[in-house]
């Protein structure tokens, strides 16, 4: 390990994360912006960075797979116990982010999403002691899985239910 590398705070880690929630940011406002018929609301902000948020993230996870789905297996409560769930796991977040982005099924979609980071965010918690890689961004970006890891769970699950509430 170079010296440059190992000088930098665990902080520093999060560089990446930040990056690609500011790039999903950046797409969620292009989009409405570009959009007229999508009025800027919170709604329509949400249901976006949803959309792009689990898009990308899965093509992280994508990226390489089956270190993806070893790496997930270690820390989420179902893909723990079933291997072909961690396997799948990029495919239900790729559905996930087509089913925002394209508004087909929104309230199936909010459900789905809500019992996903429901899981996740107590698999994460459950195991946030442990010193685990966290899977979030695949093999692409190495982060610990920490309280960031369960505070993504936690932000899509809430603004999925904010969502749901606001819909019925």
């Amino acid at each position: 390990m170079n010296e440059l590398s190992h000088n930098h705070s665990q902080k520093d880690n999060y560089t990446p994360l930040v990056l690609v929630f500011a790039f999903i940011l950046i797409l969620t406002l292009a989009n409405i912006l570009a959009n007229p018929e999508l009025d800027f609301t919170i709604m329509n902000l949400m249901q976006y960075f949803e959309g792009y948020f689990f898009v990308l993230f899965a093509l992280f996870k994508f990226i390489d797979l089956k270190t993806f789905a070893t790496g997930f297996s270690k820390y989420d409560l179902i893909g723990g116990k079933f291997k072909s769930y961690a396997y799948a796991y990029p495919f239900i977040e790729l559905l996930l982010g087509l089913g925002f982005l394209t508004g087909i099924y929104l309230q199936q979609t909010l459900i789905a999403t809500l019992i996903v980071s429901t899981i996740g965010a107590i698999g994460v918690a459950v195991n946030l002691k442990k010193k685990i890689q966290c899977a979030c961004l695949g093999a692409v970006i190495n982060l610990p899985l920490s309280k960031v890891s369960l505070l993504e769970y936690v932000l899509m699950g809430l603004m999925a239910l904010y969502m749901l509430l606001t819909t019925i």
